[in-house]
């Protein structure tokens, strides 16, 4: 794939990945016009150190280094270069970007690309360059979604280029499985810790270079592959660095009901205007979450605020003891599972578990299970597991053969134990000795009552 980009390009190593189609080695650049002449586009080399002298600070001491983005390009002609397919996303209320899948005109094998467009009345330059430069820094990570080094203006947008993702979002596979009478909106567990394990691993690596995703939502989450087996952490423009001072807009205080169930507590509670500190706990947060909506099919509450949500208040009566009731999202669920549930979703973040947290718990077993089924307090919520799904109707004759046989033992008289082993002479002389002890104990006890 090639992608014509800007004479000013972020050196890279040797082993540099280069998308599909792509040349190998770069021709010379030449200046101006819409032509393909030029330096054309590789992806940012495996190792995530900056190599820019500039650098950000955020007031925790952290430092970013810019990546060497190239320079926006206002001579890049969109309609000769590209032939857009259709919209993918054209926004919503809250959210201003405009997803569009095009193809590459001048490339043979007709290679597909993303492009994110920005609206330039509603976005800052520099809000435009650290979402890009972030997702530039984090693109060699297999469970991040890659971004091309080119920037151009569109429309009236600040655009650049990521990768396209086949099956669209997970939010968007969901939905599709709720349409479907023979699927569930619950993931099962284990496609659950598939999808889980790998989000974790890039927001592991996220937080290693001290970045805050802030957005660990589905439809953040890019998926790659049929089978779950590939998925992408997206969307970097919340992201900051860890304890960057960031103050609240409207539009982070009124998400759409599904994102503002994935807030915690420190960031539900606060008014427009006010200030907060970001912290990796965040993400944290907004991982477990995640694990308990992809395992249900729903989020455990509407939002994180005791006073406006009642099962969220439920929740937090029960971790402060006020209550021995488990909340119903997590009635269902075995005890390590709500270990691991209490230790991301903790209210105080100086409490929270880390996301690495997570991969403790993948090896136990997360749902309480009874003849291969999911175990629920409501017979509507009873659903098979997508591991035992595939295999229900073989399963199915032994089950039948299993309740059978159980209901032949309760109806059946149990046999008598055997008769015990005789005692040894010492075993008799023990006992004998103890019988006597006892009672000339009673006998003292009774003379002094009666006394």
């Amino acid at each position: 794939m090639r992608i014509p980009t800007n004479t000013r390009m972020h050196r890279h190593s040797k082993d540099s990945r280069t998308p599909p189609g792509s040349s190998s080695s770069h021709g010379s650049s030449s200046t101006g016009g819409c032509g393909n002449s030029g330096r054309f586009l590789s992806v940012p080399p495996t190792t995530a150190s900056p190599t820019s002298s500039s650098s950000v600070s955020s007031s925790s001491g952290h430092s970013f280094s810019s990546t060497g983005i190239s320079l926006l390009r206002e001579d890049l002609c969109v309609e000769e270069e590209f032939a857009v397919v259709k919209s993918l996303s054209e926004g919503g209320e809250f959210s201003t970007s405009k997803i569009v899948l095009a193809t590459l005109k001048k490339d043979a094998t007709r290679a597909k690309a993303v492009i994110k467009a920005r609206p330039c009345l509603s976005t800052s330059i520099d809000d435009f360059n650290r979402e890009v430069e972030f997702t530039y820094l984090l693109s060699p990570h297999p469970n991040v979604v890659t971004c091309y080094n080119v920037t151009f203006l569109w429309n009236g947008s600040l655009c650049f280029l990521q990768e396209f993702a086949p099956y669209g979002s997970l939010l968007h596979v969901l939905n599709r499985r709720r349409m479907m009478p023979t699927k569930s909106s619950r993931l099962g567990e284990t496609k659950t810790k598939l999808v889980c394990s790998q989000v974790a691993s890039a927001l592991e690596f996220m937080h290693q270079l001290h970045l805050v995703h802030g957005q660990v939502t589905p439809d953040n989450i890019l998926v790659f592959k049929g089978n779950l087996s590939q998925v992408k952490l997206a969307d970097f423009s919340a992201t900051r660095m860890e304890g960057s001072l960031v103050v609240v807009t409207t539009s982070e205080t009124k998400l759409s009901s599904n994102r503002s169930s994935f807030n915690p507590p420190e960031l539900s509670e606060l008014l427009p205007q006010e200030k907060y500190h970001v912290e990796t706990g965040l993400d944290s947060w907004q991982l477990g979450i995640l694990v308990c909506y992809l395992l249900q099919g729903k989020c455990p509450w509407g939002a994180a605020d005791a006073w406006e949500d009642s099962k969220y208040r439920s929740y937090v009566g029960w971790l402060k003891k006020k209550s021995l009731k488990v909340p119903e999202p997590l009635r269902n669920c075995t005890p390590r599972f709500i270990r691991l549930f209490k230790r991301l979703c903790e209210p105080k973040p100086y409490q929270r578990s880390g996301v690495r947290e997570l991969r403790k718990y993948l090896k136990d077993a997360w749902l309480l299970r009874k003849s291969g089924q999911i175990v629920s307090r409501r017979t509507s919520d009873v659903s098979t597991d997508s591991t035992t799904a595939d295999h229900a109707q073989e399963n199915e004759g032994d089950v039948k053969i299993i309740n059978s046989l159980e209901k032949l033992t309760l109806s059946s008289s149990s046999p008598q134990p055997p008769p015990p082993p005789p005692l040894s002479h010492e075993q008799v002389d023990k006992e004998r000795n103890l019988k006597e002890w006892m009672q000339k104990s009673g006998d003292v006890i009774l003379s002094t009552s009666v006394e």
